[in-house]
């Protein structure tokens, strides 16, 4: 099942964010900050890592968050220019489908052309 409630979502960090943020709502993801891509060897697992505000308001300094997509087996980036944002970004945990070292799969529903499918996620928050 998709869903964009973190709290619908066996992953790592799950417990810690929802600790500061009871409602965790992926919807609420804004501007991408950082973007690193990582692939130490050709036959290695590639590691996806962004950072996002989160909740940005004009009364609170924005708050990040870092999602972490490990085993990355397809990533679908969209057009810098020169940002891009995670708007209605959704998780779907496609274990039981079998497909091969593949877990996860996370797609961006709105303005931004975002897919990646990995075998793990993790998320951290913090404020800035």
């Amino acid at each position: 099942m998709r869903t964009h409630f973190l709290a619908d979502l066996k992953i790592d960090g799950q417990a810690e964010t929802l600790a500061q943020y009871p409602e965790f709502d992926f919807y609420k993801l804004g501007r991408v900050t950082t973007l690193r891509i990582e692939s130490p060897h050709v036959d290695s697992d590639s590691r996806l890592t962004l950072e996002a505000q989160y909740g940005v308001s004009s009364k609170v300094e924005p708050r990040i968050v870092t999602l972490c997509f490990s085993n990355v087996r397809y990533a679908r980036l969209p057009t810098f220019a020169p940002f891009f944002f995670l708007n209605e970004l959704e998780i779907e945990d496609v274990r039981e489908s079998q497909l091969e070292r593949i877990c996860f799969q996370a797609r961006c529903y709105g303005q931004s052309d975002f897919e990646v499918h990995c075998g793990s996620i993790s998320i951290q928050s913090s404020a800035r």
